[in-house]
């Protein structure tokens, strides 16, 4: 974490969705000080996802493909001020010229016969 790490910020992202990119979380404002995140917790302030929610929603295609799921953390040098029923590009708009590093985690995923 670079030294002068404020806050964090977290997206969860599909690219396997049919419809192109699905975004399944948009965290943000998460102190500087927070070293993880327990299930069902959200230190921080929310965005609205594509399922229209401002909370996590984990993967459920809809088909049996294998699909891919990114997780990305950022550091950010500064709390972010973003409106209320914001979006996944809010979140970047706002993150511009603040981002003093980023690390991402690719995932895979596939629905199993039941």
């Amino acid at each position: 974490m670079p030294v002068k790490t404020t806050t964090f910020a977290v997206t969860v992202v599909s690219n396997d969705a049919p419809e192109g990119n699905w975004v399944h979380w948009v965290l943000y404002n998460i102190d500087a000080k927070t070293t993880s995140i327990k299930e069902g917790s959200a230190p921080g302030t929310a965005l609205f996802n594509d399922y229209g929610k401002f909370s996590y929603n984990g993967p459920c295609p809809t088909d049996d493909k294998e699909h891919h799921f990114v997780f990305t953390v950022y550091a950010l040098n500064t709390k972010l001020d973003i409106l209320e029923g914001g979006i996944l590009k809010d979140l970047e708009k706002a993150m511009r010229g603040h981002i003093l590093a980023q690390s991402s985690l690719a995932v895979t995923f596939r629905k199993t016969a039941q």
